[in-house]
């Protein structure tokens, strides 16, 4: 779990060594916006992982949040990924990119992961 940059590391952890790491959780990650950047870096074998991914809707979160709908788009339509099952998306309209903010919304991917709140 990791949030920002942190959230991105989460997601290349999982990503690429799925045999440790069974799960991510992505608060406000720094994905890039780059198409062909995502192409290659997000390929590879088939993964039995579960993903959280939020965002807020405030400050440096608006730059942020293409890359997460990118993100999502390309799990679910190119990966398979489906929403309740293996990937959580929650979009924090009121939050900004700060630790507070993250803190507010930790219950929601130890829900997702856990099952604990």
């Amino acid at each position: 779990m990791g949030a920002s940059m942190g959230g991105l590391i989460s997601y290349l952890l999982v990503w690429n060594y799925p045999d440790i790491f069974s799960q991510a959780a992505c608060l406000s990650p720094a994905f890039f916006l780059n198409p062909a950047y995502m192409s290659r870096v997000y390929k590879g074998r088939e993964k039995s992982t579960r993903i959280y991914i939020d965002s807020g809707a405030q400050d440096l979160e608006v730059t942020l949040r293409p890359g997460c709908d990118m993100m999502l788009k390309y799990l679910q339509e190119q990966r398979g990924f489906k929403t309740g099952e293996n990937l959580q998306w929650f979009l924090d309209e009121g939050a900004g990119h700060s630790e507070r903010a993250w803190a507010e919304r930790l219950w929601r991917p130890m829900t997702f992961m856990f099952g604990v709140k």
